[in-house]
């Protein structure tokens, strides 16, 4: 299955700290991260990216085809 990598991303900062939030608009799962405030948004962005397309992965990769059963070696 071809997915894009293109994301949303919201930064959302209070006080030292920057809660960067990753959205996949085709699966609409989305993944957070809190980070210093300092961080580029760049930074934010990579990291929270990254644990996206983590959780895109794991998903992918815990279907199974329907009506089957057992273990897929």
């Amino acid at each position: 299955m071809s997915h894009s990598t293109e994301f949303l991303y919201e930064f959302v900062r209070l006080g030292n700290v920057c809660k960067a939030t990753a959205i996949d608009p085709v699966t609409m799962l989305e993944a957070s991260i809190v980070g210093p405030a300092h961080f580029t948004r760049f930074t934010l962005a990579a990291h929270a990216g990254r644990k996206l397309q983590m959780l895109i992965r794991k998903r992918n990769q815990s279907r199974r085809p329907p009506g089957r059963f057992g273990l897929y070696v």
